[in-house]
């Protein structure tokens, strides 16, 4: 196309020319490489497969690339030994934008990086990260963050009005957390009216889904 990419019709022809020709593969890396999550980068080495990581975060930090990839199938063929390193200065990085960090935690979180629940969960935590950020390290916990992770959530599940406009943060906690990690008395008192009625987000979805299977016939007195 006009700016060096390749147009959209040809990006399954691509990504399996990309396949079958190493040179190919690594002049598409360079100009789209979010094209080639739709090929099998699993079969190519771990130095390619780090070039390709670079490469992506490198054009969405550049404003050349909006995020198109929605499969979380396709970020999971990037996983590597050294991918939790590689992918720590951009998910923790206050000068890296929304879109870059963004891609950056869905990586992680495709490819099960528990090295970074620490970070992520710090960073949920924090009120002086973006709200967006905090949601998407959130949502990736509630995912990937193992049991004793998935508790530090807990001050999030209550919610606070300035903190959690859409109780987008709230309801990831609650995910977390639910049922493994909070008693009936605490998911009752963390359950309040959504502070937008109107708005369909991760607290509301928490509130439609079945909940009666997850309490034990002690809680029903509570």
């Amino acid at each position: 196309d006009p700016d060096g990419m390749i147009v959209p019709q040809l990006h399954e022809t691509a990504a399996w020319l990309a396949g079958m020709r190493p040179d190919v593969f690594r002049y598409i890396m360079q100009v789209d490489p979010e094209v080639l999550l739709r090929s099998d980068v699993t079969k190519t080495d771990v130095q390619d497969r780090v070039a390709l990581v670079d490469n992506l975060l490198r054009l969405y930090e550049e404003g050349r690339s909006f995020d198109r990839w929605t499969d979380p199938r396709g970020y999971s063929k990037l996983n590597h030994p050294g991918l939790a390193a590689q992918l720590r200065p951009f998910v923790m990085g206050s000068e890296k934008s929304f879109v870059t960090r963004r891609v950056a935690i869905n990586i992680a979180e495709a490819c099960h990086v528990r090295a970074l629940q620490d970070d992520l969960v710090a960073m949920a935590l924090d009120p002086a990260q973006p709200i967006s950020v905090r949601v998407e390290a959130a949502s990736a916990v509630s995912r990937i963050g193992d049991g004793v992770t998935k508790a530090k959530l807990k001050p999030l599940a209550a919610g606070q009005p300035d903190d959690d406009p859409d109780d987008e943060l709230k309801g990831f906690a609650l995910r977390a957390l639910w049922p493994g990690q909070l008693t009936a008395d605490e998911f009752f008192k963390f359950i309040t009216p959504p502070k937008r009625t109107n708005f369909l987000g991760a607290y509301q979805g928490f509130l439609l889904e079945e909940r009666n299977a997850d309490f034990q016939p002690e809680d029903l007195p509570r």
